[in-house]
């Protein structure tokens, strides 16, 4: 996998938690925020409706519908001390001009009358369905997940390609190395100062392979060319032993193998020159050859000898 593939894909990962979390914590500060801006809105209702039973006034007309409501039961002295005297919460409401529950937000507060008469009000209003605020704010997040995504993406490609142009020539330029053929020197064309180390090093690590490489060969075809004297000299001895010296069957035959042994050397000597030659460039001139042709010549010939 490219690089660049696996820092997208890194990327698409980490963003799912950190979503996850920013939609969490989104969810409960818009309820908290929400429930504190009816919650006041309860406390104020339900101070005016206190103070007008007090007073002997009038107080606001019931409603069960879609506006505030509230409900004022007389209590005992026992309950009164075994409930808070104010409580906040969530509960579903029946309206019957709907005929259906809606979710209300609560206040229960317990106060005393000029009597000392214990009562419970109630007082409710209308709240935002939670069902339906978790599946805008999944959608809207989904949403939010892919756009940042595409865009997180895009633009970390595109700079990514920008950015990295220095390494893809490098790269391209060591496909193309090879060592002892005329190499152009390495790109480095960057204002970016670890590319640019980066192009020096592999410069200089490309000049020392040319060094080392042009040092064996050299060492090769001076070894071969050095070589060869004695070896020539080696084989005369051989031929000379066996033309001119008495020697019984044993001593033959050792220097027979020894003659072997011997040009299985010189044509392995033979061979590093051939390498050598070919290496620096002795034979420019080339020629292709149908292998299969020739191997098809010499198999009725091999067929007969086997």
């Amino acid at each position: 996998m490219k690089l660049i593939y696996r820092i997208a894909l890194r990327l698409s990962l980490i963003l799912i938690p950190l979503m996850a979390l920013w939609a969490t914590l989104f969810y409960f500060m818009m309820v908290e925020e929400i429930n504190d801006e009816a919650d006041d809105t309860l406390e104020d209702y339900s101070e005016l409706i206190i103070i007008r039973m007090l007073a002997g006034r009038e107080l606001p007309s019931l409603n069960s519908g879609s506006n505030n409501s509230y409900s004022i039961t007389p209590i005992d002295e026992a309950y009164a001390s075994s409930k808070p005297h104010i409580e906040y919460y969530d509960a579903e409401v029946y309206i019957p001009e709907k005929e259906e529950t809606e979710p209300a937000r609560i206040l229960s507060t317990i106060f005393l009358d000029n009597d000392d008469n214990y009562y419970e009000l109630k007082v409710a209003i209308p709240t935002f369905e939670k069902d339906d605020l978790v599946r805008t704010i999944l959608f809207w997040i989904i949403l939010l997940y892919f756009v940042l995504l595409i865009t997180i993406i895009g633009s970390t490609i595109w700079i990514f390609h920008r950015s990295m142009r220095p390494l893809y020539a490098l790269l391209h330029w060591l496909d193309n190395y090879t060592p002892g053929r005329h190499n152009a020197p390495v790109p480095n064309d960057t204002n970016i100062s670890e590319f640019h180390k980066l192009n020096v090093a592999a410069q200089e690590a490309a000049n020392r392979s040319e060094e080392l490489f042009e040092q064996q060969k050299q060492f090769i075809g001076n070894a071969s060319h050095e070589l060869q004297t004695p070896l020539a000299i080696l084989g005369n001895r051989l031929e000379w032993l066996l033309d001119n010296t008495e020697l019984n069957e044993t001593q033959i035959e050792e220097l027979f193998k020894m003659q072997r042994t011997l040009g299985h050397i010189v044509r392995l000597n033979k061979t590093l020159l051939l390498l050598t030659k070919i290496e620096n460039g002795q034979f420019p001139e080339s020629t292709n050859i149908d292998l299969a042709f020739i191997i098809k010549e010499q198999i009725s010939l091999y067929n007969e000898i086997y």
